[in-house]
């Protein structure tokens, strides 16, 4: 198994490299939808703007019909979640892969959060709303929307420490079990 990191040359990758690192998986950057292997999971990174992500990736050919085509596990990590939604607040539409839309918070919501008996590392002002979420009962902020092969996390695994290494080696396990 290789995974493939989307790379739109916004977000930080190295967090994403070091998670990879730590979980033992082979992984590889794309920055063109001819370089991806369909058959393999691809991360798509968070980054400070879903909407200006979302423009981005379409103008590098990674649009919802790229996706769709995916055969293996697609996982976005905080805005890179987002993105696999319906619309943002943020500026509007999104992939919609995943019915639903993020809405802007408050305030940003910052640090360690549990989910699924773990504790996660959050960093967000936008937060999904989806009929495929999951959250803690004691919380209505999304931590997880998934729908068949799409997987979006609101917070960080690669920020997560050893909880974010468990999650990811989980995900990843599912994904090559499909």
């Amino acid at each position: 198994m290789v995974i493939q990191i989307l790379n739109t040359v916004l977000g930080n990758l190295s967090p994403i490299f070091g998670l990879l690192d730590k979980v033992e998986k082979n992984y590889c950057v794309i920055k063109k939808p001819e370089e991806c292997d369909r058959t393999q999971p691809i991360i798509i990174p968070g980054n400070a703007n879903a909407r200006f992500q979302y423009l981005k990736m379409l103008e590098a050919g990674f649009d919802k019909n790229f996706f769709l085509a995916q055969q293996a596990t697609v996982i976005g990590i905080c805005s890179g979640g987002q993105l696999l939604l319906d619309e943002t607040e943020e500026g509007g539409r999104c992939l919609g892969i995943i019915s639903g839309y993020s809405v802007a918070m408050p305030k940003l919501r910052i640090g360690w959060f549990g989910f699924n008996e773990r504790d996660y590392y959050f960093v967000h002002r936008y937060k999904m709303i989806s009929e495929y979420a999951y959250s803690d009962n004691n919380s209505e902020i999304t931590s997880l929307v998934k729908y068949k092969n799409f997987v979006g996390v609101q917070f960080h695994p690669e920020k997560s420490g050893p909880n974010g290494v468990s999650f990811m080696k989980e995900v990843l396990s599912d994904a090559q079990n499909r």
